[in-house]
């Protein structure tokens, strides 16, 4: 579902299709990245948010307002199930992501892409895109 509004610590990008997205969503400044995506410009909620630092992403998506959100689970990448990963918000604030959520970065673009691709975009837990586990906040 185009056009996807993409805000990110490199600047806003409107998107038409899923190669513009993917493209976004390869940008970084210093191998970092914060990305929140919405079907609307004025409207941010529901929106889909990636965190990336080096090679490793993180998503969270918020359907509604009143949700406390749903993340995706981590494919096994070899990093210590009990051990986290630092991501960065707002290009400073340290946020630490536990591993047992943290994706390869190709694999969480591909994941958002699945998710901004459906007819609509979830209104809950169970229409999550299937590509992925899911855990409900």
């Amino acid at each position: 579902m185009f056009p996807i509004f993409v805000e990110h610590s490199g600047g806003n990008d409107v998107c038409e299709s899923p190669e513009q997205l993917t493209a976004v969503l390869q940008k970084t400044v210093d191998g970092e990245n914060e990305f929140l995506l919405s079907q609307d410009s004025e409207v941010l909620i529901p929106f889909v948010s990636l965190l990336v630092t080096g090679e490793y992403g993180y998503i969270w998506y918020l359907p509604y307002d009143e949700s406390a959100g749903i993340q995706a689970y981590g494919e096994d990448i070899g990093l210590n199930p009990e051990g986290s990963t630092i991501f960065h918000i707002n290009n400073t604030e340290e946020m630490y992501i536990s591993n047992s959520y943290v994706n390869r970065k190709e694999t969480a673009i591909q994941i958002v892409l699945a998710l901004v691709l459906q007819d609509s975009w979830p209104d809950c837990f169970e229409d999550m895109p299937e590509c992925a586990e899911w855990e409900e906040l």
